[in-house]
């Protein structure tokens, strides 16, 4: 069975809200989001992609709170705007719905978000694609963040 996938097609859906944990504007940002676009989730062993926080109608502060990152930083885009930085750059969005209820502190709204290519999900993050994601990333800091 294949990880689900949002309907980014749904207009009500342009709307709303992806959180990922972590300062967009850090000089390493870029190697590290290459880094964890690989890194591989041994309970979505199909998927790729980065980690976000995702859930129709919630707010920034919503998916914050759940997250309760350790991150000093967090970034947050609108999934229209990240579909268009994606595409100026020739590529897609895909947000695979990857719930973890079973971690210390559950994150029910998780989501893997990778990129494509002509339907096809790549399998590293490109450069451009990766700047095109932390150049529409609002970067806040984090009013939850939690001791490592």
């Amino acid at each position: 069975m294949s990880t689900p996938v949002v309907d980014l097609s749904q207009t009500t859906i342009l709307g709303e809200i992806v959180l990922r944990a972590g300062n967009p504007t850090d000089p390493n940002a870029r190697r590290s989001m290459k880094a964890a676009y690989e890194r591989l989730d041994p309970i979505y062993p199909d998927t790729i992609g980065l980690s976000v926080l995702f859930h129709p109608g919630a707010t920034v502060d919503e998916l914050a709170r759940e997250g309760s990152f350790r991150h000093l930083k967090l970034g947050y885009a609108m999934v229209s705007q990240l579909m268009l930085a994606l595409a100026q750059v020739g590529y897609e969005l895909i947000l695979f719905v990857t719930p973890h209820p079973e971690l210390p502190i559950p994150l029910p709204d998780h989501h893997s978000l990778a990129v494509a290519r002509n339907g096809q999900v790549e399998p590293k993050l490109a450069d451009e694609a990766a700047d095109a994601l932390l150049h529409t990333l609002t970067m806040m800091d984090n009013p939850y963040q939690t001791k490592p």
